[in-house]
């Protein structure tokens, strides 16, 4: 169970759980005496950790943190030999979730202070690589990849003691605190943006 961080002695903790699955198939075919690969995945994440950065017995400087994290990926490829060439080919996916917040308690909660950040990452890609054996000793590589990446975030930054998210005067709504770590929310005043 996690502890309201104004409470004095805070014993820290840290706890990390992930499920994952990994499916894989493979197909021989007779093109180019060949296989075809298909690999997916899926993981999630979830990890909460809490500390007495000070510590004292007091509540001088407490946080607690929270890390989530969803990804998905597969992966498509032939590999096949014809004659003294061995051609590999792959079409690749990725794409995750990722969601930061941090809380942090200072002089029993007189300054208390929440921020993080929320993202949206995805990777594709395709590659291709020809090897042209010579000989035994010499073999001729020729290889190419592909790669798009889009990756979107918003950002909810820590504040200094009087400062809200655009500087010194509070934005309606969103005042000093960036967010509440218990709801898992965050405050942003600026749209996301592309990276």
């Amino acid at each position: 169970a996690r502890v309201a961080l104004s409470q004095g002695l805070l014993r820290g903790y840290a706890v990390g759980d992930w499920e994952q699955a990994i499916f894989e198939v493979n197909v021989d075919v007779g093109f180019g005496d060949g296989t075809i690969t298909n690999i997916a995945g899926w993981r999630d994440y979830e990890g909460y950790s809490s500390g007495d950065i000070d510590a004292t017995g007091g509540s001088g400087f407490h946080s607690r943190a929270v890390n989530l994290q969803e990804q998905w990926s597969n992966e498509l490829r032939y590999a096949g030999t014809f004659g003294p060439f061995d051609v590999t080919a792959c079409l690749y996916w990725f794409e995750q979730t990722l969601f930061y917040v941090e809380e942090r308690s200072i002089a029993g909660g007189a300054v208390f202070r929440v921020g993080g950040g929320d993202g949206t990452f995805s990777t594709e890609a395709a590659f291709a690589n020809f090897d042209w054996h010579l000989n035994e000793e010499f073999t001729l590589s020729l290889g190419a990849r592909y790669t798009q990446e889009a990756k979107r975030a918003q950002v909810s930054r820590i504040r200094g003691s009087t400062s809200d998210l655009d500087g010194a005067t509070v934005v309606p709504g969103e005042f000093t605190v960036g967010g509440n770590i218990d709801a898992q929310t965050l405050n942003f005043s600026d749209s996301a943006y592309d990276l």
